[in-house]
């Protein structure tokens, strides 16, 4: 199996705590290879949906007949499973899968799916910050690795590194909501929508 942690002590959080990475081998059992055609979870995006719409009672009672018709043929096959036990192991990822894609169908004809975040959450984001995170990491390692005086002369350049990045991350945060305000102030059409 040859697990590794490996840990990320050169990187300036901001606190005491590290981030960690652990990694292994795992070694597929055939019968997990001998079912290709599920999809993997890292190849497909997060989906999300509406889910506060169940709350009302029409999308709530079509989720519950949507799921309720799509689940005829995948109950059918758990009862033959349970009252005829095979031999060998049950497709227990299949079956799983089969689960996942009725809720997902379910849910995308009664409450809809809803794209994730809006790239502009973190419009402020700019070339400057990255630089300054950037000058502020390089601080942080330069004071890990340094002997001497020279540990106080990097810490105290990591500090103010990290003091101007903080600033600079607050003042981009302030203009970037400023221009959203202004933005709401000339378009009185996004000003509504916004408040629905």
């Amino acid at each position: 199996m040859s697990p590794r942690l490996d840990i990320a002590s050169d990187l300036s959080l901001g606190s005491d705590h590290r981030l960690l990475t652990l990694s292994f081998s795992f070694a597929q059992s055939s019968a997990s290879e001998s079912s290709p055609d599920i999809p993997d979870a890292t190849i497909h995006p997060r989906r999300l949906w509406n889910l506060s719409r169940l709350g009302e009672p029409d999308p709530c009672q079509l989720y519950q007949d949507t799921f309720h018709s799509s689940s005829v043929p995948l109950l059918s096959q758990l009862k033959r499973l349970v009252q005829h036990p095979p031999s060998s192991r049950p497709p227990i990822d299949d079956l799983n899968a089969s689960l996942n894609n009725i809720i997902y169908r379910s849910l995308d004809s009664s409450v809809g799916d809803r794209p994730p975040r809006p790239s502009h959450w973190k419009k402020y984001w700019t070339q400057q910050l990255q630089d300054a995170a950037d000058f502020r990491n390089r601080c942080y390692r330069r004071w890990r690795r340094a002997f001497g005086i020279d540990k106080v002369y990097w810490w105290h350049q990591h500090q103010q590194a990290n003091v101007s990045f903080r600033q600079a991350v607050a003042n981009a945060k302030r203009l970037s909501w400023q221009a959203f305000c202004k933005s709401l102030e000339t378009d009185f059409t996004k000003a509504i929508s916004k408040w629905r």
